[in-house]
C-alpha cells in the first residue's frame, strides 16, 4: 500500500478570504432599509408597469402602488412585502 500524503491546512482568516475573493462585495443592510408591512410613505410615482399600477421608490426599493397614476404624490401603507416585490394601497 502507498502512503498517505498529509498536507499542512493553512489558517486562513476571513479578512483574508474578503480581500482576496472574485466575488462582488455584499452590503448588510442595516434597520435603515428595511420596509415592513403596515409602513406609511409619502412618495411621487415615477413610472407605471404593465398592468396600469405605479411605481415608487423608497429606501432603494420599488414599490408598486395599485391605483396610482404617473406623477401622483401621495400617501402609501404597505400591504404586502414578498421576494417578488412589495405592494402599497393609496390612503386617503
Amino acid at each position: 500500500m502507498g502512503r498517505r500524503r498529509r498536507f499542512k491546512r493553512s489558517r486562513v482568516s476571513i479578512d483574508e478570504v474578503r480581500i482576496y475573493s472574485n466575488y462582488p462585495k455584499i452590503k448588510v443592510s442595516g434597520d435603515e432599509n428595511i420596509i415592513n408591512v403596515g409602513d406609511v410613505y409619502n412618495v411621487k410615482i415615477l413610472d407605471v408597469d404593465d398592468e396600469g399600477r405605479g411605481l415608487a421608490k423608497v429606501k432603494g426599493h420599488i414599490i408598486r402602488v395599485v391605483g396610482a397614476t404617473l406623477g401622483d404624490e401621495v400617501t402609501v401603507k404597505i400591504i404586502k412585502v414578498s421576494k417578488s416585490g412589495i405592494t402599497g394601497i393609496i390612503l386617503g
